[in-house]
């Protein structure tokens, strides 16, 4: 129960305030999303909250900046660690809305915006906020990015599968057994994840990219040699920005998935 607990604490507390971007980028993508996405190490979220000037750091390395090279397009991340559509506060620095105006604020969206990717929804699930209420306003945010990049394929990228059969392995240690333990209500944030970006997608005729679907058998619970997911734990997998994430051969999984959507 004290893991579970540090897996939930790590997905709640993974911060950071709206980044600032200078100049305007042609033939494009532009990033949205929370931590999954953006893929921080913990001491940067954690100077990222501290700082005078509060900022949202990014991996290099990312799913979406690994494809956007592979597609030979100048990348635009506004993603954010914990970056919830309802949610602000001091606590809570930041909002999915708040990446979208100073996308636009910045003139990152134009018509030579090729691609729009966004990870949005677990912390959505998680958070207590209505789904309806979600993907309204979600709907509301990518109508305004449409209206600034005319020209973009808008792709919800979805989550990876994070638990297996309704377990969590907290901790991955080499030559170990996994250690399972019951994670019901983590599978059901998943749920209801797929389901907000499924929604999104649907009214807003974007794509959906089902990365959950595609990683069944890549979860925080799969042998070390094939996990997409770290654990709290953990000195037996990829190597790893955060806990409870996407692990480097997560990353390339799933920048591989949107390549693929050509």
């Amino acid at each position: 129960m004290r893991l579970l607990t540090a897996f939930c604490a790590t997905l709640l507390g993974l911060l950071a305030a709206p980044p600032t971007h200078a100049g305007i980028a042609h033939d494009n993508a532009v990033i949205f999303g929370d931590s999954i996405v953006a893929d921080p190490l913990v001491s940067e979220v954690i100077a990222g909250r501290l700082s005078s000037q509060p900022h949202c750091p990014h991996s290099p390395i990312s799913y979406a900046e690994i494809a956007a090279k592979r597609l030979g397009l100048e990348s635009r991340n506004f993603s954010c660690a914990g970056a919830q559509v309802h949610m602000g506060g001091p606590f809570l620095k930041t909002s999915f809305i708040a990446q979208i105006d100073t996308a636009i604020a910045t003139g990152a969206l134009d018509t030579h915006t090729r691609r729009v990717w966004i990870t949005q929804g677990f912390n959505d699930a998680w958070s207590g906020h209505p789904a309806a209420q979600v993907v309204a306003t979600m709907n509301e945010a990518i109508g305004r990015i449409r209206a600034y990049a005319p020209n973009a394929r808008i792709q919800i990228v979805g989550y990876p599968q994070i638990t297996h059969q309704g377990q969590l392995c907290l901790v991955r240690l080499p030559g170990q057994p996994a250690w399972p333990i019951a994670a019901a209500v983590i599978a059901a944030w998943e749920d209801q994840a797929l389901f907000i970006q499924r929604e999104v997608a649907a009214a807003t005729g974007s794509e959906l990219i089902d990365v959950r679907s595609a990683t069944a058998d890549h979860s925080m619970c799969a042998p070390d040699e094939q996990r997409y997911i770290s654990s709290v734990v953990d000195v037996a997998g990829a190597p790893t920005h955060l806990p409870a994430h996407v692990n480097e051969r997560g990353h390339q999984a799933i920048a591989d998935f949107i390549v693929r959507m050509r």
